[in-house]
């Protein structure tokens, strides 16, 4: 049997690859991602939560963020970059289409002040919490003198 040097054959790389997508989709379909996803990252600040979405080659014009009383929707619509007719597609991971992203808020919301940009494939969102569940530090006060004129000096212990 002879055996092949140098580069694997774009036939063999593509058969290849169909294999390792076979393998891999049960796994990513479990953990809540499908080609048709998009990465995010989601933390929460004292005053917001944040949303960053990892949407490359999405246009602001096909980006579509809701809020509701607890949940934001992320909806994006990636268009088809087609390939030269003669070329062979070895891999296509971007894939063009509809992909949609839920997250549940579990806190009140400043609706009104909800900001959203996308620059460089990156779309942050930024939902404000109530006003009312906002942490606040609220001033200590000891009790007044005997004139009134102000708090009582504290002794050290």
């Amino acid at each position: 049997m002879a055996q092949r040097t140098g580069a694997l054959p774009l036939r063999d790389a593509h058969a290849l690859t169909g294999t390792w997508d076979r393998l891999l989709d049960p796994w990513l379909e479990l953990g809540g991602l499908t080609r048709a996803a998009f990465p995010v990252d989601v933390y929460e600040t004292r005053d917001a939560i944040v949303t960053r979405a990892y949407l490359p080659q999405v246009q602001p014009e096909d980006v579509q963020v809701q809020l509701t009383a607890s949940q934001l929707v992320i909806r994006a619509r990636r268009r088809e970059h087609p390939v030269p007719a003669e070329a062979v597609v070895v891999r296509r991971e971007l894939a063009a289409g509809d992909m949609v992203r839920t997250f549940d808020l579990n806190v009140p919301v400043n609706a009104a002040a909800v900001r959203a940009d996308l620059t460089d494939g990156v779309l942050e969102v930024v939902v404000p919490k109530a006003e009312s569940i906002r942490p606040r530090t609220i001033p200590v006060t000891g009790p007044k003198t005997a004139a009134g004129s102000g708090p009582a000096r504290s002794r050290a212990t």
